[in-house]
């Protein structure tokens, strides 16, 4: 896995050097920002979505495939 860069202080998977510690990384568009995918019934995996820029994500390394 690259390395991740999170600058959230407070997240639980924030470690030394502001390096992410989680398993995996999820990345959602904007509209989606306030989904629980904690949730049992959230099927993350099957569900997918499309951006147009980096303005309609919540990636700061968005980058659109040409």
């Amino acid at each position: 896995m690259p390395e991740v860069k999170c600058s959230v202080e407070n997240c639980y998977y924030n470690g030394e050097g502001n390096v992410c510690n989680a398993e995996a990384i999820v990345v959602d568009i904007e509209k989606n920002a306030n989904n629980d995918y904690s949730a049992e019934f959230a099927d993350y995996n099957y569900r997918s979505e499309h951006a147009n820029d980096k303005m309609e994500t919540i990636c700061n390394t968005f980058k659109p495939i040409d």
